[in-house]
C-alpha cells in the first residue's frame, strides 16, 4: 500500500514540475522576444 502513496507523490510531483519548467521557459521565451523587438525598433 505504501508504495502506491509514494508512486502517487512522486507523479504529482514530475506533473507539477514539468508544468513549472514549461511555464518558465515560456516566460523566458516571450522576455527575449520582447527584447529583441525593442532592439529592433531602436537601429
Amino acid at each position: 500500500m505504501d508504495w502506491m502513496i509514494i508512486l502517487g507523490t512522486v507523479t504529482a510531483f514530475i506533473t507539477i514540475y514539468s508544468q513549472l519548467s514549461s511555464g518558465v521557459k515560456n516566460t523566458i521565451d516571450i522576455y527575449y522576444k520582447i527584447k529583441e523587438e525593442k532592439e529592433k525598433s531602436r537601429s
